[in-house]
């Protein structure tokens, strides 16, 4: 062994204050910090916690886009004015704010009943130390306010005044850009969530303002709202199951249907807080399998004698619930996984009313099993595609021409770096643009493969069709990873994939069908933000002996309007293969002139994907009509 050159001493020991471990480290309690987003969901969650218990039905979110400045408004209780605490002198209200695991949500006798969201005693405190600065204003209706003032977290002075202003707490913050890597709220993901938990709390009524533009969340219906709004174009095969229990401190609200598509729609709720799994939602799904198990067994539905699989009964499901339980434990602030909770009450009603349902109705009962023997059956079939995908090799000898590159590597063009985080791979449509890219691209880093034509709609076809289509099997081969639920992104051969499309609608349709395939078989892959599409020009515009390089016809336009347009040379490219290799080398992959294609809101790309590759041709005929912006005077 080498000389020792580092030594561990006194000085390597570092003591943080909750402030400065908070800010040094804002992902430990915020989780993503792209947006800042969590912040407001922080103070909302609070306010959603008044309601949950009968303090304030009305919420309002108020956003101020530049700067980002955010008002959250409740209704509720308010916090008790100017009480001091005997073990550090602040107030009661100060160290709901700045004094990390303080709060009234964590004793199991108290108000809250150990059933609120807020149970770690950080969501005020975190919303503070990542903010410029933070005012709270809180009055209990009894004549009596009492105003905070922190700057960067830190408390700067308090204002306590005779008032009469009814009970409730309006909380204004500045987050602090260098905490986040965009200046700004994620309000597709916010929206989401307000549209979820307006559904768990029937009668909350949610006012969100966006630079003065109002909406309003609110349920009548309940989770049913969730199965209209996720099923929306589909066609339901069963009828829905619902539960609404609650037995002291315990309950289960619950909604599912079964429709025609392939893909489930299922969102986990803790306490009206969203959570992206855990042991709640095993529990859960446990207990719908084993049910349905017992009926299909009881009622000779299953000839084979083999259960069914969760996976297979989840075919085309749409499963909403909230489960109600003192003190679920979970992986960190952001509570994305529950790690443990007591679902004895849960699973047991859930258990004993879904047994009722499916003696009495039959129908939907058979309905749902039939198409769970059916997904058995596409299984068994692709995994017999999957092996023959396997057996073939994925790349051919070396051949000599580019012709014979092409066509003798059948898809595949390799690169010369066999490190993944240095390679990447272009998508390429046809012949002509494969060869206009294999000249183009840089040989040492960027692979290509070939698609014939616009390829096969994976979203809506079985997973051995897919398989056996030569186009998909050799793009699963070439990116090495596997796919659907054995897809392991860690495995890639590439640091990202890059839909080279043409500049046209035929482009688009491509793309669209790509990213259909990527987001239901290699999720990660997008999630991750490693699918991107290239920017090649739709158009070369010679002007004044100079060339202009235009993406789209508003470009076009844009860039002609008041110019002598018979000066102009004006070229469209129509396809890749049109464009000069040395500029599409230069215009494009010497330059990574590429669009990140990442996903915001799950639920809404499901959605979109629905209509736009679904089987429905309805769905996309209503969005035309409803959506699409035709411009005056064209057809």
């Amino acid at each position: 062994m080498g000389a020792k050159k580092n030594t561990y001493n006194k000085d390597s020991i570092k003591s943080y204050s909750p402030l400065e471990f908070t800010q040094k480290n804002p992902g430990v309690y915020c989780g993503d910090t792209t947006y800042s987003t969590q912040l407001v969901i922080e103070v909302y969650t609070n306010a959603v916690d008044e309601a949950r218990i009968g303090h304030g039905d009305k919420i309002e979110i108020d956003i101020q886009s530049k700067p980002l400045t955010v008002k959250v408004t409740d209704h509720g209780q308010g916090f008790p004015i100017n009480v001091v605490r005997e073990e550090d002198g602040e107030t009661v209200m100060q160290a709901s704010f700045d004094v990390l695991n303080t709060s009234a949500k964590i004793n199991e006798e108290g108000v809250y009943e150990g059933t609120s969201r807020g149970a770690f005693g950080i969501g005020n405190k975190l919303t503070n130390f990542l903010s410029k600065t933070l005012t709270a204003t809180s009055s209990q209706g009894k004549g009596m306010t009492e105003t905070l003032y922190f700057v960067n977290g830190v408390f700067k002075d308090r204002k306590v005044e005779k008032k009469n202003v009814p009970a409730g707490t309006v909380v204004t913050f500045c987050p602090d850009p260098q905490y986040f890597e965009k200046d700004a709220i994620d309000y597709d993901s916010l929206r989401a969530q307000l549209t979820e938990i307006a559904a768990l709390n029937i009668g909350l009524e949610t006012t969100l303002i966006i630079d003065g533009k109002k909406e309003i969340f609110k349920s009548s219906k309940g989770l049913i709202d969730l199965l209209d709004l996720y099923g929306k174009g589909t066609k339901e095969i069963s009828q829905r199951f619902s539960i609404v229990k609650k037995q002291g401190l315990f309950g289960l609200n619950l909604a599912m249907v079964w429709n025609n598509t392939s893909t489930p729609k299922i969102s986990g709720y803790v306490n009206s807080g969203y959570t992206e799994g855990g042991a709640h939602l095993t529990a859960i799904k446990s207990a719908i399998t084993r049910t349905f198990n017992k009926y299909a067994n009881d009622n000779g539905l299953i000839k084979d004698g083999k259960n069914l699989k969760g996976s297979e009964l989840e075919e085309g499901m749409i499963l909403m619930f909230d489960m109600t339980s003192p003190h679920p434990q979970y992986d960190g602030q952001t509570k994305a996984r529950v790690v443990r909770i007591d679902s004895t009450f849960a699973t047991r009603t859930l258990t004993d009313e879904l047994s009722l349902w499916l003696e009495m109705n039959p129908k939907s009962a058979k309905s749902i099993i039939d198409r769970a023997l059916l997904a058995r059956k596409a299984v068994a079939a692709a995994t017999k595609a999957r092996a023959a995908v396997e057996r073939k090799a994925g790349v051919a000898a070396t051949p000599k021409t580019l012709k014979e590159k092409l066509q003798g590597s059948k898809k595949f063009i390799d690169c010369q770096n066999k490190n993944p985080k240095d390679r990447e791979l272009l998508l390429v449509e046809g012949m002509s643009a494969g060869a206009s890219a294999s000249e183009a691209r840089d040989p040492k880093t960027q692979a290509i493969q070939m698609l014939r034509g616009v390829p096969l709609n994976t979203w809506t076809a079985s997973e051995d069709r897919i398989l056996a289509n030569e186009e998909i099997a050799s793009l699963i081969r070439s990116i090495g990873a596997g796919y659907g639920k054995n897809f392991d992104i860690k495995k890639m051969k590439f640091n990202r994939i890059v839909i080279t499309a043409d500049a046209d609608y035929s482009g688009d349709q491509i793309t669209q069908l790509m990213v259909a395939f990527f987001w239901k078989y290699m999720r990660p892959i997008v999630t991750e933000g490693r699918l991107y599409r290239a920017l090649t020009p739709l158009y070369v515009i010679v002007y004044n002996n100079k060339e202009h390089y235009l993406y789209n016809d508003l470009e076009k336009e844009a860039f002609m309007k008041g110019k002598d347009v018979s000066k102009m040379k004006v070229s469209r490219n129509k396809g890749l293969g049109e464009l000069d290799p040395a500029d599409l080398k230069r215009l494009c992959f010497d330059v990574r002139n590429y669009e990140q294609l990442k996903v915001k809101n799950d639920k809404k790309i499901d959605e979109q994907l629905e209509i736009f590759v679904g089987k429905e041709a309805e769905l996309r005929k209503d969005f035309l009509y409803t959506e699409a912006d035709f411009m005056k005077g064209e057809e």
